[in-house]
C-alpha cells in the first residue's frame, strides 16, 4: 500500500472517530409530573357525592390541577368560593368539567392537559358534581 493511500485511510478513520465522538449522548429526560422523581408528587381525589365536597389539599404548598371531570352538567369547581367554571342548567351551556361522551369536544380539564394553579392555603370545593375525579400535582 502506498504511503499516500495509508495517510488517506488514516485521515478518514480519524474523521469518522471525531464525528462519532462529537455526537451528544442520548438521555431519556422525564417530562411532566408523571415522572418527577418525587419532586412534584401526584394527588387525585374522586368520589360520588351530590353536594359540597372540600378537597383535602396540603395547605403548605401549591397544587396544579391537571384533570377535573364530573358526570353532572351543573358541577361547579370553586377556589376560595370563586367559581372556576360557570355552573348552570342552560340548554346551550358548555361545562368544561363535564365528561363528554357524545358529539361535543372535551376540554383541557377532561383531557388532563389543564394547568390550574391553586395557591397554598386556598380551599377547593366541588358543588353538585355527583361523580367526580380531580388530579394534579404539588409544586414547591
Amino acid at each position: 500500500m502506498k504511503i499516500d493511500k495509508l495517510f488517506g485511510v488514516a485521515a478518514i478513520i480519524f474523521a469518522c472517530g471525531y464525528f462519532v465522538r462529537s455526537l451528544p449522548f442520548a438521555k431519556a429526560q422525564p417530562t411532566g409530573p408523571n415522572t418527577s422523581y418525587g419532586n412534584n408528587p401526584i394527588a387525585n381525589f374522586y368520589g360520588n357525592q351530590n353536594g359540597t365536597v372540600t378537597l383535602p389539599l396540603d395547605s403548605t404548598t401549591n397544587f396544579i390541577i391537571t384533570t377535573a371531570f364530573s358526570n353532572q352538567q351543573n358541577c361547579s369547581l370553586q377556589i376560595d368560593g370563586n367559581a372556576v367554571n360557570y355552573s348552570g342548567n342552560n340548554a346551550g351551556y358548555y361545562n368544561p368539567l363535564l365528561l363528554n361522551y357524545d358529539y361535543r369536544k372535551n376540554s383541557v380539564f377532561t383531557l388532563g392537559e389543564a394547568k390550574l394553579k391553586v395557591n397554598a392555603g386556598q380551599t377547593v370545593t366541588l358543588n353538585n358534581c355527583e361523580t367526580y375525579y380531580i388530579e394534579g400535582y404539588y409544586t414547591h
